[in-house]
């Protein structure tokens, strides 16, 4: 499925009704062909990410309940390392090794690139030159090519909600449920499906560790983990509390009945809000360098057969770190809503192992947010959305930006980076000051790009309701995915979505319960 919730598309499949409950081993295979015999299911889940494959997981849990989980291209997370195809073996060796995480943006056996339109607040900047626009096609979706970081939300987020169901207590207990986590502390869950660790950037990158500490005040945060390796993001449930056959339909729509009817496309339901609301961070980069290779980016070490071994046996090590080395949520620094995330990434070892990039990414999205559209070209084509991010609109976000950007460049100004050889390669103080107007026009016409994250076109308590079923009449369809979310998920948003996963099963199952 190519971008978060675009619409809600009911071109599949309806079931008819049957009853049995049918013993035997579980319904998996790896590139099926189905056949008469075997198109029957009680659910069926389109999308095998973060969230759609913990729905499936958690649904086919019950031996009488059979689960359809769909997903586009050819990989997942082991396939491909013991194929006799070199270029098979090429890419699951790029997906299975964060290091290596960048390279994957790019193939087309593992994404769809999409495209945006122009953004006012970033000089109207759209398509690659606002950052690619990337999902992933394989089982894990977007796991297959994101970075692995592991951050929760505080439960004062969900509160904010206010919804029934998802409230601090209520997702606490499902992050828990999810995670195997190596810290021993009590607030992470032990002996779930999802194993985190905890970064190696400390080690790695010692000296950017030492000088956030060694600011005024410390620049403290809520460091990543990260996965050992990358898992299933996202997508929808179609069910009908029993067991049925599947039939094609003809295409139609959830949302807004104007916009779809212009369009020549049939309505199954008003739901205004399909598509709107789009929420998107954005990213702005400082780039610093100390004339020299920088050792844990050094191609050679990279090369080094230590090295890959130390990752292999222990996830340890430069090959353990993403393209993101760094990646902390920053709390409370300042009054208001400007917290934010600092991160750092190597750029691209192989091309620029002189270079660090410190960057900074607002954690809240304020203002009217984006949206997403049918191209009047081709409006049943889910490939070619239009895509309004509409970022860095709120004075709330810059601002935010602004006090990240002004950190950065405080932190590296610290004696432990000066005295490594550290300066700033790129804006520098000569081109951009630190005045509110110069950063402004920096985030603009700088280095500023689309960050990944991009929530709220179905989101609970407009599209969906409490228990994530679509609104409007509609029957037997839910979204499980960030797109529900209601605001921007205030970390990166992996947990947050197994965690949405974990809830909406359990929620899956009582209403199938009731029904059945």
């Amino acid at each position: 499925m190519p971008f978060s919730s675009l619409l809600l598309y009911l071109s599949l499949l309806l079931p008819a009704a049957s009853t049995s409950c049918t013993s035997g081993p579980p319904f998996r295979g790896k590139g099926l062909q189905l056949d008469k015999t075997s198109l029957s299911f009680d659910f069926i889940v389109v999308g095998a990410g973060n969230a759609g494959a913990v729905v499936a997981a958690r649904l086919s849990e019950d031996p009488c309940v059979r689960v359809l989980l769909l997903e586009e291209g050819n990989y997942s997370q082991d396939s491909g390392r013991d194929s006799t195809s070199t270029h098979q073996n090429w890419i699951a060796e790029q997906i299975i090794t964060p290091r290596r995480d960048y390279r994957t943006w790019a193939l087309p056996a593992l994404t769809h690139q999409l495209s945006t339109e122009a953004n006012p607040a970033v000089n109207n900047r759209s398509g690659i030159l606002l950052g690619p626009v990337v999902t992933g096609k394989a089982l894990g979706g977007s796991t297959v090519v994101n970075i692995g970081a592991y951050t929760r939300p505080e439960p004062a987020y969900f509160n904010r909600w206010g919804i029934k169901n998802w409230s601090g207590d209520e997702t606490e207990a499902y992050f828990h449920k999810q995670e195997d986590h190596e810290d021993p502390h009590p607030e992470y869950g032990k002996g779930g499906p999802v194993h985190v660790e905890h970064g190696d950037a400390q080690t790695v990158y010692p000296y950017l560790h030492q000088a956030s500490l060694s600011m005024d005040p410390p620049l403290r945060s809520n460091s990543a983990g990260r996965l050992s390796y990358g898992v299933p993001q996202v997508y929808r449930v179609i069910e009908n509390g029993r067991r049925g056959r599947l039939h094609r339909l003809p295409a139609a729509c959830v949302g807004p009945a104007a916009e779809l009817e212009a369009l020549g496309v049939p309505v199954v339901a008003n739901v205004s809000g399909v598509g709107k609301h789009l929420l998107a961070r954005t990213n702005v980069l400082f780039f610093y360098g100390n004339g020299s290779v920088v050792p844990e980016m050094n191609p050679f070490v990279l090369r080094d057969p230590a090295t890959t071994e130390m990752y292999d046996l222990e996830h340890r090590g430069p090959y353990s770190l993403g393209a993101l080395g760094i990646y902390s949520v920053v709390k409370g620094r300042y009054p208001g809503d400007d917290d934010y995330i600092l991160f750092m990434t190597d750029v691209i070892p192989e091309v620029a192992p002189r270079m660090v990039a410190l960057g900074c990414a607002n954690l809240r999205v304020h203002g009217p947010g984006g949206q997403v559209l049918l191209d009047p070209t081709d409006p049943l084509g889910a490939k070619h959305p239009r895509i309004q991010l509409n970022m860095a609109a709120a004075e709330e976000d810059r601002r935010a930006l602004r006090h990240c950007l002004r950190d950065v460049r405080d932190m590296m100004a610290e004696p432990i980076m000066t005295t490594n050889g550290f300066y700033e390669i790129f804006p520098t103080h000569r081109l951009v000051e630190d005045t509110d107007k110069a950063l402004d026009r920096w985030i603009s016409r700088g280095y500023t790009f689309y960050s990944w994250h991009a929530t709220s076109t179905a989101r609970m308590g407009d599209v969906l309701d409490d228990r994530m079923r679509v609104q409007g009449g509609v029957q037997g369809l839910r979204v499980v995915d960030a797109s529900a979310v209601p605001d921007m998920i205030e970390a990166g948003p992996m947990a947050t979505l197994f965690m949405l996963g974990e809830r909406a099963a359990d929620l899956i199952k009582e209403d199938y319960r009731e029904n059945t």
